[in-house]
């Protein structure tokens, strides 16, 4: 193949390549993106009225740091990514849980265990839709498996951590 025949390939797939990303950003990506923010609102409300039902303390730890976790979050939505949470894993100092996690798994409800547990795979989803290219295809290999799977099945046993000899425990890195 000479110069020329690669021109002739590599052009027209550059330039769908193109309107593929400025569909991606312009239609796709905000319709993701304001999905999983409108999820996140729905979580935070869910937790403020536990405390205006009496469920919760409006002053209690549990609530303040998840409402205050869940409204950062969503303000910073748009500049949370694949590359921004692979500088963070690298320039962490400790691998050790914080302090305050561990804190409020033990103060929380089991419902508001489970409201962080649901943001933090909306957090996921939204690095992927502001990561296009790994979203494109992650999308679509999630689209072609759901034909064959059970997709939940196969993200519950993803998570799962095999320890010799014993029975299959889940990993905490995400619960």
């Amino acid at each position: 193949m000479n110069a020329t025949e690669i021109l002739i390939w590599l052009v027209p797939i550059m330039f769908a390549w193109a309107i593929l990303s400025v569909l991606y950003w312009s239609i796709v990506r905000p319709i993701l993106h304001d999905t999983i923010l409108f999820r996140l609102y729905r979580k935070r409300d869910k937790i403020r009225s536990f405390v205006i039902n009496g469920n919760i303390s409006g002053n209690s730890f549990s609530y303040l740091f998840l409402e205050k976790w869940l409204s950062q979050t969503a303000y910073e939505s748009s500049d949370i990514t694949l590359c921004s949470f692979f500088r963070f894993c690298i320039n962490v100092e400790s691998k050790e849980e914080p302090q305050y996690l561990e804190q409020f798994s033990s103060e929380a409800t089991h419902e508001m265990n489970e409201i962080l547990s649901e943001s933090v795979k909306d957090v996921i989803l939204m690095m992927l839709a502001n990561s296009p290219i790994v979203a494109i295809g992650g999308i679509v290999i999630l689209f072609l498996m759901s034909l064959h799977h059970n997709i939940n099945g196969l993200v519950t046993r993803f998570f799962e951590v095999k320890i010799e000899g014993c029975q299959t425990q889940p990993a905490t890195a995400f619960i």
